[in-house]
């Protein structure tokens, strides 16, 4: 293979590597994922004593 050839092949898989998107929907859902337990992480506090009180009430009745 001339040097030339080499050069095409490369510049062939950069240009392929670039216009390759496939990836993209993963990221997209990561960062919307991440959006969410931003917006619900705040929040979690105020229904700690009501998980608490459940969860307590729970293992009573089990045991």
């Amino acid at each position: 293979m001339t040097t030339g050839g080499k050069r095409r092949t490369i510049t062939h898989r950069c240009l392929a590597f670039l216009g390759d998107d496939s990836g993209a929907t993963a990221v997209e859902y990561a960062l919307i994922a991440a959006a969410v337990g931003l917006a619900i992480a705040p929040i979690m506090p105020t229904f700690r004593a009501a998980f608490v009180d459940a969860y307590t009430t729970i293992a009573q009745s089990i045991s």
